[in-house]
C-alpha cells in the first residue's frame, strides 16, 4: 500500500514467483484479484499457503526458473518479493516472467540492494566481505536454525540488463530508506 506497487488488482490474474507461505497472495485476494497463482520450491511453504484457503488459487511446487505448466500471455501481474536471488538462474526467471505476462502486464521485483550483501559487521565495525563485482554464488545462512541457501548477488546493472533483454520495459525503480 505504501509504495503503491499494485495499482489495481481488482479482477486481475496474478502470479507470485517464490510465493512462500502465500501471505502476499492472500492480501491480493482481499483486494479483488480474480485468479491467484503461486510458485515455490518449498513443499512446506506451498502447504502453508494452501491452508490460507485463498479462493481461485493455484499453487505449483517448482523452482521459478522452470516453466512448470504456467500459461504464457496470461497474467496481469507477475511479481517476486525478496526471492529472485535464491533462484539458480535469475536471468532465466526474467525471461519466463516476461512470457507469462499479458501485453501491458506488469512485473514487480523487490530485492535487497546487492551492495548490502557485500557487507558484514565484525566487532561493531562495518567491513566489506567481498567485491560488489563478484557475482558468483554464495552460501548464506538464514533463520534461527542456520538453514543454508545459495544466493546470487547480481549487480544492479546485471539485473536491469536482464530485465531489458527479456523484453521488459522499466517504468520505475524505487529505493526505500532503511
Amino acid at each position: 500500500d505504501n509504495l503503491q506497487l499494485f495499482k489495481d488488482v481488482n479482477n486481475k490474474i496474478v502470479l507470485e514467483l517464490g510465493s512462500g507461505s502465500g501471505q502476499s497472495l492472500k492480501y491480493l485476494s482481499t483486494k479483488g484479484a480474480k485468479e491467484i497463482w503461486g510458485i515455490d520450491i518449498s513443499h512446506e511453504q506451498i502447504e502453508r499457503a494452501k491452508k490460507l484457503n485463498i479462493k481461485n488459487s493455484k499453487f505449483i511446487l517448482s523452482a521459478m526458473e522452470e516453466n512448470n505448466k504456467i500459461p504464457t500471455n496470461y497474467f496481469d501481474y507477475v511479481f517476486s518479493l525478496y526471492s529472485i536471488g535464491y533462484s539458480s538462474n535469475p536471468l532465466k526467471v526474467f525471461e519466463l516472467a516476461s512470457s507469462y505476462l499479458k501485453r501491458n502486464g506488469k512485473f514487480i521485483l523487490c530485492w535487497t540492494h546487492p551492495f548490502f550483501n557485500c557487507l558484514d559487521i565484525k566487532d561493531d565495525k562495518l567491513t566489506i566481505k567481498h567485491s560488489y563485482n563478484d557475482e558468483s554464488a554464495k552460501i548464506i545462512k538464514k533463520g534461527e536454525k542456520g538453514i543454508e541457501f545459495i544466493q546470487y548477488n547480481l549487480k544492479i546493472s546485471t539485473l536491469i540488463n536482464g530485465l531489458i533483454s527479456s523484453g521488459m520495459e522499466i517504468e520505475q525503480i524505487i529505493e526505500e530508506s532503511p
